[in-house]
């Protein structure tokens, strides 16, 4: 009897594991984990990920790239498979112009690589790529009517 109980409640903990972190599995695309203030700057990671086009209407970069994760991660377990490496990075790139940050995401699961690449002029809020993949989604945000 014990032992049925005791199977029960391994089931029951589980369950509640598994919503518990299917619900937290695109939380690390909200906010970086980590802020170490020579490594990171808030307002450059802001405002590329709040970037919602050159109009200002439509869905955001965070928006597009959490719709696009959720899509290629339907299961949760590649996102929290201890193999699974997500990371923002927000610095300044002096090669660039003075006010010009460099954001960087990179996701490497079991099932791909991906980097994107942005910067950033935090003076005038313009936005652009460094790389192929992050050209598609700024040429998503900035089609959208």
């Amino acid at each position: 009897m014990k032992t049925k109980q005791i199977g029960i409640a391994i089931l029951i903990a589980l369950s509640i594991t598994v919503v518990f972190f299917g619900l937290l599995k695109f939380e690390i695309l909200e906010f970086p984990v980590e802020e170490k203030e020579e490594l990171f700057d808030v307002e450059a990671w802001d405002l590329v990920t709040s970037y919602n086009g050159d109009d200002g209407e439509g869905e955001t970069i965070l928006d597009l790239m959490k719709a696009i994760s959720e899509e290629t991660y339907s299961d949760p377990d590649v996102l929290l498979n201890t193999d699974a490496f997500v990371e923002w990075r927000s610095f300044k790139e002096p090669s660039r112009g003075n006010d010009v940050y460099q954001v960087d995401f990179f996701i490497d699961t079991v099932k791909e690589v991906r980097k994107y690449v942005w910067y950033v002029d935090k003076n005038s809020g313009e936005v652009s790529s460094g790389n192929d993949a992050t050209q598609v989604l700024l040429d998503k945000v900035n089609s959208q009517k």
